[in-house]
Order: structure tokens, then sequence, then C-alpha cells
């Protein structure tokens, strides 16, 4: 197994690198089921079944295409980035965390890393990984584009993320211009949330777990995700203050 993903932003990981990619190996039917399994268990618990999964299959190589990449609200419809350097190696986790270097995003922002480096998948520490090739230093990037206030969750302390969540989540919308009512985004939802209403296909936003299965199976790039409330405040402040 040679793993080769794109390099891109993802509204529910933060970035589809190495170790997201094999995701890519499970069934559609049975990827929905997982985000429905996952979904009250946290993003943490997430990212630990795609870690699993991953070190299962094993590939013996991972090679990160980061030619021309993905920044912004991905997974599907982000903004192309050009940043002209590919990754590989044979370890998905160290792959990940070179990429993250080159990015500038602290480990901490990336859930997938977090608990690699936490529960010990693969080589997740800097000063342990030897890279050949490019200096890293002439290739690293200020003002990579994450989606928007993915950080806030992690801010937020435990027993008010969930009165919260709605505020603090991205949910996915219909922008009904664009929409050929080809029905795909409702054979694709895991909760079947998402029907005709009025001549019109609409997202039950209370029952949506914002996997972004829709978002990712759309061939028109009819479906976009719109930041909750607090998410909205958020990145407005970070945008006139900076880091907060």
């Amino acid at each position: 197994m040679i793993n080769i993903p794109k390099l891109k932003t993802h509204a529910l990981t933060v970035l589809t690198l190495a170790v997201k990619n094999l995701f890519g190996c499970i069934p559609g039917a049975r990827k929905a089921q997982w985000h429905v399994k996952t979904h009250e268990a946290g993003i943490e618990y997430f990212a630990q079944a795609i870690l699993d999964l991953h070190y299962f299959v094993n590939p013996v190589l991972n090679i990160v295409d980061g030619v021309m990449g993905m920044e912004g609200m991905g997974p599907g419809f982000g903004d192309p980035r050009h940043l002209g350097f590919l990754v590989a190696g044979p370890d998905g986790v160290a792959v990940d965390r070179i990429i993250c270097e080159l990015l500038s995003i602290r480990v901490n922002r990336i859930p997938i890393l977090t608990v690699a480096l936490r529960e010990g998948y693969g080589v997740g520490k800097l000063e342990d990984i030897h890279v050949v090739g490019e200096k890293l230093e002439d290739l690293r990037v200020s003002d990579f584009k994450l989606p928007r206030g993915e950080d806030l969750p992690t801010k937020i302390i435990g027993i008010f993320k969930k009165p919260l969540k709605a505020y603090l989540t991205t949910h996915p919308v219909i922008k009904q211009e664009q929409c050929a009512a080809c029905e795909l985004c409702c054979k694709a939802c895991p909760l079947h949330c998402i029907a005709a209403e009025e001549g019109a296909l609409k997202i039950d936003e209370d029952s949506c777990i914002q996997c972004l299965c829709c978002i990712e199976i759309c061939p028109n790039g009819a479906i976009d995700l719109k930041p909750g409330g607090l998410l909205r405040a958020y990145q407005g402040m970070k945008n006139f203050f900076g880091e907060v």
C-alpha cells in the first residue's frame, strides 16, 4: 500500500494529510456509520479510530502532495494554494508532523496529532524525525488559512461544550442557486437529515452531526459551511486583534 493524499483542510479534522487519508479505505455506507458512532464520543475518539486504521493498513510509503494544496473551508470547496512541495516518508504521523511545521501550525490544533503524541502512535516529536532534502525553513509558510474558528472548541471548558454545541460548530447549508436536486447528499447522509421541502432540499440542523459527507459527495459545490454564532464572533475577534 502506497498512500498518496492531497494536502487540504477539513472542517472536522482541520487537515487531511497522510493519516486521515486512510479513512478512504472504509466503504461508503460504513464510513457514515463511523461518523455516527464517534459523534457522541468526540473528535479525539474519532482521531484515535483513524490512527488505528492507518497503522492497521500500515502503508509502506506516504506521499503528501502539497504542490497545489487547499486552504480555507475544506474538505470540498476550499481555496487552491500553491505550496510547491511533496513530503514523503514511511511513518504517517511523522509526515503529518513535518507538514504542520511547514504550514506553521501548532500540533495541539490538529486532533490526530494531539492523540498520536499522547498515545504513542508513530513518530510525532520533531526532534526524532530525520529530514532529508530541502530545508524546512526554505519551504515554510506563515499565512496558511485553516477552517474558520477551528480552534475555538479547544478553548471552551468541557461542561459548556454540549449546551453551546450549535454555536461552536459549523453546519452544512445548501446553496439553492447551485443545487441540482440530484439528492446524492440525501443518500450520503448517515442520519437522513436532508430532505426535500417545498421543492428544495433542506438540512435539519438539529439532527446534523457535521460529518460533512454531504459536502464531500456534492458534485456541484452546492453545500457550504455556516459557522455557529460564537465561531463567527471568535473569527471576527481574531481578524481584528490577531491570535486570541
